[in-house]
């Protein structure tokens, strides 16, 4: 029987293209040097496009590395910000704004170098932030290269809403910057959004819905039957994983854990944790479990690969997604359901697009650990919900997030884009 498993080499796509593309993606973030799902999905995405055939070359920033070693196919030498500017903070001191516009002019050099070495038919977009995303657009928007923008969070609107000082600019571009006109380039390029939560939040920043593509994300599954869970007897499991932030929730589910702990069960609830944050929240977390007397019912797993938290999670019981913001989708939701891992998931934003409560999943309030608690308890007391939950979450996550699909849209969208030009 062939089990749960990613592509090794994306070798199974097929393809009937006559004609294949060279192809310039620039990210902020590329693996192995990512923080989630977005940079997964951009490293997704290329693989299965050079399987189709495609010429491919990636441009990332350093994040991650001190000196870079050579890779194929991905070039890292784009400066990124992620220490110029502290967490949401872009009040920057006077020597990190001339560091920023540095930085900015340095990317805004490279990426016109790359593109005159490696001569695209078109540039694909990914995920900007911190690396001068006025820049990068400005410099491919002067090459007159075709392009467009795969949207998986908000660091376009973002950008836009941003005045140019506080972006780091460098300011012997601005007259430049005033010609190219930041709308005035978006209207040139299609946009890929991955949920309709985040085509609601483009739109209400001014974004046009018809130069937008809705296109859910898949995953690079490579099929085969669903794993039955390993059978636990009065311990029921739950998993956690992502970012440890306080944005994440993690502290709802420690709160849920507690309550679950003060009330009379038979059944005893434990919860793992795999991911990595801010120490002094993770510290938060642990003095939490520790003060109310659940630190054994708690483990921090750190961070792992993604494989290995796919072949685990069948021995779970749950997954808890407790975001407490409303995250644009959620790529571990769709890994759970691939492995038959029942989902227990804020009911805001992208959740609410993947689960349909009682049927593929269960929702609760965002914040509200009492009714996580519950919903925890209620599906490790009844079996068979928690069967036909998971079933119905395989079957709709199978057919729904295929990736072959998706491939096959996104060069529909590559072919269209480049067919229309500048």
């Amino acid at each position: 029987m062939q089990e749960h498993g990613y592509y090794p080499d994306f070798s199974r796509l097929k393809t009937n293209r006559r004609f294949f593309l060279k192809i310039l993606a620039i990210s902020n973030l590329y693996p192995p040097g990512f923080l989630g799902g977005y940079e997964l999905g951009c490293s997704d995405v290329m693989n299965g496009l050079m399987s189709r055939g495609h010429d491919i070359t990636v441009l990332t920033s350093t994040f991650g590395y001190g000196q870079a070693p050579p890779e194929k196919n991905v070039i890292r030498k784009l400066e990124h910000f992620w220490s110029t500017y502290p967490e949401g903070n872009l009040n920057l001191t006077y020597f990190q704004s001339l560091r920023a516009k540095w930085f900015s002019l340095k990317n805004y050099r490279l990426v016109t170098e790359i593109i005159n070495k490696t001569k695209p038919d078109i540039v694909y977009h990914w995920g900007l932030d911190r690396i001068s995303p006025l820049s990068v657009l400005l410099a491919v928007n002067k090459k007159k290269i075709p392009g467009l923008i795969h949207l998986m969070d908000d660091w376009l609107y973002m950008t836009k809403i941003q005045n140019i000082k506080k972006s780091g600019f460098p300011l012997n571009r601005v007259k430049d910057f005033c010609k190219f006109r930041l709308d005035s380039f978006l209207e040139k390029f299609p946009l890929i959004v991955m949920s309709q939560t985040l085509c609601e939040d483009y739109v209400s920043h001014g974004f046009l819905k018809n130069k937008m593509y809705l296109l859910h994300p898949a995953l690079p599954y490579s099929g085969g039957k669903l794993r039955q869970p390993a059978k636990s007897k009065q311990v029921f499991k739950l998993l956690y994983v992502g970012q440890l932030g306080d944005w994440k929730g993690v502290h709802i589910a420690l709160q849920a854990m507690i309550l679950l702990k003060k009330h009379e069960n038979d059944v005893v609830y434990k919860l793992d944790l795999i991911g990595e944050g801010a120490l002094d929240y993770v510290r938060m977390l642990q003095q939490l479990a520790a003060k109310n007397l659940v630190a054994q019912d708690i483990r921090f797993l750190g961070k792992k690969h993604r494989e290995e938290i796919f072949h685990l999670m069948p021995d779970y019981d749950g997954l808890i997604f407790p975001t407490l913001r409303k995250e644009p989708f959620g790529f571990v939701i769709i890994e759970a359901m691939l492995a038959g891992l029942p989902v227990i998931a804020s009911a805001q934003g992208g959740p609410v697009e993947i689960i349909e409560d009682k049927k593929n999943g269960l929702l609760f309030e965002p914040g509200n650990s009492i009714e996580l608690a519950e919903k925890i308890e209620y599906l490790g007391r009844n079996k068979d919900m928690r069967s036909r939950i998971r079933q119905t979450a395989y079957e709709i996550a199978k057919e729904k997030y295929n990736f072959e699909h998706y491939i096959d849209r996104i060069e529909n969208i590559l072919e269209e884009t480049l067919s229309r030009g500048l």
